[in-house]
């Protein structure tokens, strides 16, 4: 329902591993409670942000694979599983310094459903 909009706020690396990172300045109350995890996944459901990461990690490895590579063998040189950390989503209003446990949201989607995905983008 609805149109999807946004950008990829930043793609980093750390660590030998890439990450997307996306900031929200959505509003989910007035305490630190309000941007615990289950609020945070309540909002995210809310807002199609699950749909928007997963499309941002496909964009992220399609990038990725063709800037860095092949090898000699034809191997991607970029192995997801290997090379990609996965995606945050930070809350700006729940974010507190050196305490991750509000405010910032971390999944890393598995390979075979963004390979999926991708083939089903792929054939439209």
């Amino acid at each position: 329902e609805g149109l999807m909009t946004g950008f990829v706020d930043l793609v980093f690396e750390y660590n030998r591993k890439y990450y997307i990172l996306d900031w929200k300045s959505n509003h989910l109350g007035n305490n630190i409670d309000s941007y615990s995890r289950e609020n945070m996944e309540e909002a995210m459901a809310g807002s199609n942000y699950y749909l928007q990461y997963h499309i941002y990690t496909i964009a992220a490895k399609r990038f990725l694979e063709h800037k860095l590579g092949k090898d000699a063998q034809g191997n991607n040189l970029f192995d997801y599983e290997r090379d990609f950390g996965g995606v945050i989503y930070i809350f700006l209003r729940g974010v507190r310094f050196g305490d991750t446990s509000f405010g910032v949201y971390f999944d890393k989607p598995p390979l075979n459903k963004i390979n999926g995905l991708d083939e089903l983008f792929h054939n439209k």
